[in-house]
């Protein structure tokens, strides 16, 4: 009699915008185009506009894609902060020609929404480069500067997304393997046997030791607060001696033990950053 042959099943890789069949050796990539998401603010439409223009123009000159937006109302700003998942950077202007409020202000509420996102601050005054500093911001920029500035003002924005370490996290099932980028993962709760890894798209479930997990990401840019949770330092938007507030507006504990420590490594990350 004849043996039956058994099928060979495939094995798939799952990863953000890639699809990986091992059995094919091939990459089926889904149709989207990697780029820098950005937000321009100002109060006059004309110099939105211009900023525009000098980034399409930077892109066009590299083989870049850029997908801009354009805002002179805060408050339609913060709207789609709110509800278009994750913005790269985000281009200010300071000076609103508003009583008692400025762009430093604005941003202040934007990074509560988006507390991931690049920040470049651009006015047409001088006064206003010590107070950009109560927020976090990779530059400062004058209007009249932005066009001569504005590789290295890319370049500084660049540096900031490109990991030290580009490690990724794999994990096997039965028939698949999940691969993480770290730099996705906002925080890591231990449930049980199982590890729930919170990304900016989607909640993934693990089989993995919380310590183990700990073990496979940058002690720079993660730290362990709590047993059973991991916190990305980098989407932390508030901090006190009990919990992080996330950018998702969820609380993360900090536990007694695990306070000192914490609060050590979160200052280190903010000299490093900014």
């Amino acid at each position: 009699s004849m043996k039956k042959r058994k099928g060979n099943k495939k094995k798939t890789c799952i990863f953000i915008g890639v699809l990986y069949n091992r059995n094919q050796k091939e990459c089926i990539r889904k149709e989207r185009v990697i780029a820098l998401k950005i937000y321009i603010f100002d109060d006059s439409m004309e110099y939105a506009k211009h900023v525009a223009q000098c980034l399409n123009e930077y892109a066009a000159a590299r083989a870049l894609h850029y997908d801009i937006q354009l805002f002179t109302d805060d408050k339609e700003l913060l709207a789609h902060a709110a509800q278009d998942g994750r913005i790269d950077l985000l281009f200010s202007d300071i000076d609103l020609g508003q009583q008692g409020k400025t762009g430093v202000d604005v941003v202040r509420a934007f990074q509560t929404l988006q507390p991931s996102c690049a920040v470049v601050y651009v006015t047409s005054y001088l006064n206003f480069a010590t107070e950009v500093y109560e927020t976090p911001h990779v530059y400062f920029v004058l209007k009249s500067e932005l066009r001569r500035r504005l590789p290295a003002v890319m370049e500084r924005v660049a540096s900031r997304y490109r990991a030290p370490s580009r490690t990724l996290l794999h994990f096997k099932r039965k028939d698949s393997e999940i691969i993480i980028d770290p730099a996705e993962i906002q925080y890591c709760e231990h449930q049980g046997r199982q590890t729930q890894i919170v990304t900016n798209t989607e909640t993934i479930t693990v089989y993995q030791k919380i310590g183990d997990l700990m073990d496979m990401l940058n002690p720079h840019d993660f730290v362990r607060c709590h047993n059973s949770y991991i916190v990305h330092l980098r989407y932390v938007t508030k901090f006190n001696r009990t919990a992080f507030t996330m950018g998702n507006g969820h609380a993360i504990p900090i536990s007694r033990a695990n306070y000192a420590d914490t609060k050590q490594r979160f200052s280190d990350y903010l000299s490093r950053e900014f």
